[in-house]
């Protein structure tokens, strides 16, 4: 989303810098500050912790520099427009219904057995995705029916993810189950899994555990498009749509359209990504994601048959 907000604003005559806040509450505190004093046009920001970013809204506010936030929510106590939140809920919420269907047709009288790599800090991860996925399953199945065999915040590193689900494997944990907020969360534990001999399907139908991935990054896609894996769907973000949405509403802000201290919300959901083919998926976001550093186009050659 930022980079493609830096292209579209640029191309109109602004001055854009992209600031990692690297998850964490007080890189995100320390540059709002710093640019606060650096006397900024305006601020946009995706949210780790919006309570703690509560004081440095205010400060910016109250220096008269027009602040939107993307992606999730501002805390009531310093509010500001929402300029476009990246608020998946309906879609997971669906491909929830679609794995617990699996689960009755595949594996009956089984209880719906979770993992669930979750980042409880972050409203997008915690309440829109993870929770919303296990609050489908509790409706579709009877809380009785439903076990939590993990359901926290694993850091979304490669690295520690895979580690995360070598240890659920070797404990010889029992799920059926499983998604992460994000690619890099589904891309390890699909890893993890195949390297133990699980995540596998056979035309598309799952054997052990049916799997969700959020953010269609080309990863995900060779497992989705996989009919020998369980990852069986994928929420893609579309960055391209979403940077022009923000585009557009901070303008907006800034023309006195929306007013700078609302509440204005504004959606910039996710879309599913085709499954039956490797040229549909790629046709459906390589251009999202083209702007994206480090993204590489789907190699369809390798799905040819």
């Amino acid at each position: 989303q930022g980079e493609w907000f830096k292209e579209f604003a640029e191309a109109e005559g602004a001055e854009v810098t992209v600031i990692d806040g690297k998850f964490d509450p007080a890189a995100q505190v320390a540059a709002m500050d710093d640019l606060t004093a650096a006397e900024v046009d305006g601020i946009v920001i995706q949210p780790f912790d919006a309570v703690a970013l509560v004081p440095s809204v205010q400060a910016a506010r109250e220096a008269g520099i027009p602040v939107m936030y993307v992606g999730g929510l501002p805390d009531p106590a310093a509010t500001v427009p929402a300029g476009g939140v990246f608020n998946d809920e309906e879609l997971v919420r669906e491909a929830a219904r679609e794995a617990v269907a699996w689960l009755k047709e595949n594996k009956p009288g089984e209880k719906a057995k979770l993992v669930l790599f979750d980042i409880p800090g972050v409203i997008v991860c915690h309440e829109w995705r993870m929770a919303a996925f296990r609050d489908e399953v509790i409706k579709e199945m009877g809380e009785e029916n439903v076990e939590d065999v993990y359901y926290d915040l694993v850091d979304h590193s490669l690295d520690v993810v895979v580690a995360k689900m070598e240890d659920l494997i070797q404990s010889g944990a029992d799920f059926n189950i499983f998604t992460a907020c994000g690619g890099t969360g589904a891309v390890g534990g699909m890893q993890a899994l195949q390297d133990g001999g699980r995540g596998t399907a056979v035309d598309n139908v799952p054997q052990t555990e049916w799997v969700l991935s959020i953010d269609a990054t080309p990863a995900e896609l060779e497992y989705l498009l996989d009919p020998n894996s369980s990852l069986v769907k994928t929420i893609a973000l579309t960055p391209k749509n979403n940077g022009q949405v923000f585009v557009d509403n901070f303008k907006k802000i800034l023309s006195g359209e929306i007013d700078p201290d609302s509440d204005y919300v504004a959606p910039a959901p996710g879309m599913f990504v085709p499954n039956d083919s490797c040229e549909g998926a790629r046709e459906a976001i390589s251009d999202q994601y083209a702007n994206v550093p480090g993204y590489w186009t789907l190699d369809c050659t390798e799905f040819e048959q």
